[in-house]
């Protein structure tokens, strides 16, 4: 995307490496008039930064990459586009070949060429902060849960949280073997058995203390994970 103007270069190609990566760089270089420097804004993908793609880079001066921050590829104003590309043409669109998803992309593209108009913020950037600040807050707060369940787990049983693993019976199998196949010792109980050793009004700590006792308890009752 010319962020200047709104215009956008694209092609289809059935795989994202290195290869095709470059020869999309030569498709825009072609493009872009001579004397003319590329800011090219790309996010932390691998084949962006491949060996052969730093080598390409070197041959070209007039090129400059500059990459977004990890997880934040949203502030390149392409992705702007792929959102609307998305919503007006893809997302209740019918295709019944890959040519078809082809076609409609590409006229999607022309008419969109035809009537370009360039990207502009209109978001106050101090409410983007704040709902960064909210997402560190809200990542925090599941941090600090799962270090407490830790904590009171080992509190009540002395053990390592990680080499046992305690599930509701009601959870998925899906979700759990692969949980198995790690090598933990994966064991289903029914909630009504973790009841009595759930002290006062429920919580998460208390939860994951009551789990932890009745998980340990030889009277147990636990049911076996079926394949």
């Amino acid at each position: 995307m010319n962020v200047l103007d709104g215009t956008v270069i694209g092609r289809n190609m059935q795989r994202h490496r290195h290869q095709e990566f470059i020869r999309f760089l030569n498709a825009i270089e072609r493009e872009v008039p001579a004397g003319k420097t590329v800011q090219a804004i790309l996010d932390n993908y691998a084949p962006h930064k491949h060996p052969t793609v730093r080598r390409w880079l070197a041959r070209h001066p007039r090129w400059t990459f500059h990459f977004t921050p990890t997880s934040a590829s949203w502030l390149n104003a392409v992705e702007g586009f792929f959102a609307i590309l998305t919503k007006r043409c893809l997302k209740r669109g019918v295709f019944r070949s890959v040519a078809d998803l082809h076609a409609a992309i590409n006229r999607f593209l022309d008419d969109h060429n035809a009537h370009p108009k360039p990207f502009q913020w209109v978001t106050d950037p101090d409410k983007i902060i704040a709902a960064v600040r909210r997402g560190h807050q809200a990542l925090d707060s599941i941090h600090s849960h799962v270090r407490r369940f830790k904590s009171q787990a080992q509190k009540c049983v002395g053990f390592d949280p990680l080499a046992l693993t305690t599930l509701p019976l009601h959870s998925p199998a899906r979700d759990v073997r692969p949980i198995a196949f790690a090598g933990h010792d994966v064991r289903f109980m029914s909630p009504e058995y973790v009841r009595p050793y759930v002290k006062a009004h429920k919580n998460d700590d208390r939860d994951a203390e009551g789990i932890a006792e009745a998980a340990t308890r030889s009277t147990m009752r636990f049911v076996e994970l079926k394949s």
